[in-house]
């Protein structure tokens, strides 16, 4: 059996990486025979940041790794020897640096500038009707072997493209599964479910801080703009996320126009901490929801309100049996959404609970008591500014 073939069915299940792939399978050749002076391997991914990704190998660096966004797929794929391939639906080909064809491309002048004297391609597509954008996996073999590639060793990269693909396909499923899950449930929660915590009913209690932000306005504003709001709504939820995720918070859900996010406490964040990280964030995000408003000057302002509260909560999965969701449930959570319906009516941007403020040294005043919609004791309450 082809050695190579033999290392890489011994890998298909312990690769971790592209990477590892292609640091294995390149030496080898190039052990073998074939002066390679780059290989890569690139494929289409579903990711909400990303359309595909490539790994390059060269003898002098070893192997790079990248990542190709969805704003500049077009571009790049439209300069690509694999867009030719695609359309013509061909699994293998190959330029000769000498060749007129070398102008078709600007990465021939950068093989060229190499010493590469054959680029060939091999194209194995992934036939997934569940996963309709993982369209397939590209190897590529740059060569500065004079007269560029033979028959012979051509048949043995394509025979040993069969075996990369499959481990290709594992690895990006397993890719896909945690892209998408840190996605939608944010990268605690989502390890959490990847590591067999599926189960309705099944979490723990833990103590966290208990962020909820809400848009001020938002509905009204929507029923005027229709679905002309989304990208500005975007531009909102990424100003009062984007603080809490830096800061070691979770997003745990997007509440239409609102963010519900907490800070579990640890001996990695005591609770002290997480209050003052908390609070930071919050200020962070009013900051960062003015410069959104700044950018759409001709729309009504929208405020953003924010509250934070302390306390103990379930976090797991609840739902039905086929629809779970992991998130937070408890008086806590209950508290924290009727505290910040109260930022309009105390007109401050930021409300905390007493027992957050205790551990803020004076960054925030006191309120007075309140009533809560739905709680029965009043709770003190206090304020801080968006500073």
């Amino acid at each position: 059996m082809d050695p190579i073939a033999e290392w890489l069915i011994d890998r298909a299940v312990s690769a971790q990486s592209l990477g590892d792939i292609l640091e294995g399978v390149c030496p080898m050749l190039a052990a073998d025979g074939i002066p390679i002076i780059r290989s890569n391997l690139s494929l289409s991914i579903i990711d909400p940041a990303y359309r595909a990704r490539t790994c390059t190998w060269r003898p002098e660096t070893g192997v790079t790794a990248s990542a190709i966004s969805h704003d500049s797929e077009g571009k790049q794929f439209q300069v690509s020897p694999i867009r030719v391939m695609f359309e013509a639906m061909q699994r293998e080909r190959h330029w000769l640096m000498d060749a007129p064809s070398r102008a078709e491309f600007p990465l021939f002048d950068d093989l060229a500038a190499l010493g590469a004297t054959d680029y060939f391609v091999v194209m194995t597509p992934f036939d997934s009707p569940e996963f309709g954008g993982l369209r397939g996996v590209a190897f590529t073999v740059a060569t500065s072997q004079p007269g560029g590639l033979s028959q012979v060793q051509k048949a043995r990269i394509v025979f040993l493209a069969r075996y990369i693909a499959p481990i290709v396909y594992r690895l990006t499923l397993g890719d896909l599964a945690v892209a998408l899950m840190d996605a939608y449930v944010g990268p605690p929660a989502s390890r959490r479910i990847l590591n067999g915590e599926i189960r309705r009913g099944s979490g723990e209690p833990i103590e966290a801080v208990l962020v909820m932000a809400d848009l001020v306005g938002f509905t009204t504003l929507a029923d005027r703009s229709g679905l002309d709001l989304i990208e500005r709504l975007d531009e909102h939820l990424e100003a009062m996320a984007s603080p809490i995720v830096a800061r070691g918070g979770s997003v745990l859900k997007l509440l239409g126009d609102g963010i519900l996010a907490i800070f579990p406490v640890s001996l990695d964040l005591p609770k002290r901490e997480a209050c003052i990280r908390a609070l930071k964030a919050a200020q962070e995000a009013i900051q960062r929801n003015a410069k959104v408003n700044e950018a759409f000057p001709a729309d009504t302002a929208l405020k953003l309100d924010v509250a934070v509260n302390h306390g103990l909560v379930f976090y797991g999965n609840v739902g039905a049996p086929g629809r779970l969701d992991f998130t937070v449930i408890g008086p806590a959570v209950n508290e924290v959404s009727r505290m910040e319906a109260m930022c309009g009516e105390l007109g401050v941007p930021i409300v905390v609970s007493a027992d957050v403020a205790a551990e803020l040294d004076g960054q925030v005043r006191a309120v007075g008591f309140h009533r809560l919609r739905g709680i029965e004791a009043a709770r003190e309450l206090f304020a801080a500014d968006a500073i």
